[in-house]
């Protein structure tokens, strides 16, 4: 699924990411861009909050993509998904999962997962992976 916004469209992407490394990597990769966005929480509680506009988050904006990380502290990644299903918040927003492991990619598509990937080793394959997310999803080239 793509989802292309008008090119003075702020777009927003939102992180669920507990590793201080890699969520540093991603946002180097995104950090100068005036058109992207990225908004960093470090558990499924605070993203819940996040989509749904609860708490301290009453004034989020509406993410355009998710970026989600599946070992996160007390909630895995996946009941992120589960509670996304369940309670049908933010349903056509894109949610890229990337995660150590290649092992719970079916069933996390079967959850509404849109695309799976095995985080990078490289700096490199990292910059190269978040280019081609926010290409395909949000219509921005990164491209310096």
């Amino acid at each position: 699924m793509t989802t292309s916004a008008p090119s003075s469209t702020l777009q927003h992407i939102l992180l669920v990411e507990d590793e201080p490394g890699d969520a540093r990597l991603i946002d180097e990769v995104l950090h100068d861009h005036p058109r992207v966005r990225l908004h960093t929480v470090l558990d499924v509680v605070h993203a819940i909050h996040f989509m749904t506009k609860q708490q301290a988050y009453f004034d989020a904006p509406t993410p355009d993509l998710i970026i989600l990380d599946l070992q996160l502290p007390i909630f895995s990644g996946k009941a992120l998904l589960e509670e996304r299903r369940r309670r049908n918040f933010c349903p056509a927003v894109p949610v890229v999962v990337m995660t150590t492991s290649a092992a719970e990619r079916v069933e996390c598509k079967l959850l509404g997962a849109t695309e799976y990937h095995v985080k990078p080793r490289e700096w490199s394959q990292w910059q190269a992976l978040i280019r081609q997310l926010v290409a395909r999803h949000l219509g921005v080239d990164l491209q310096v």
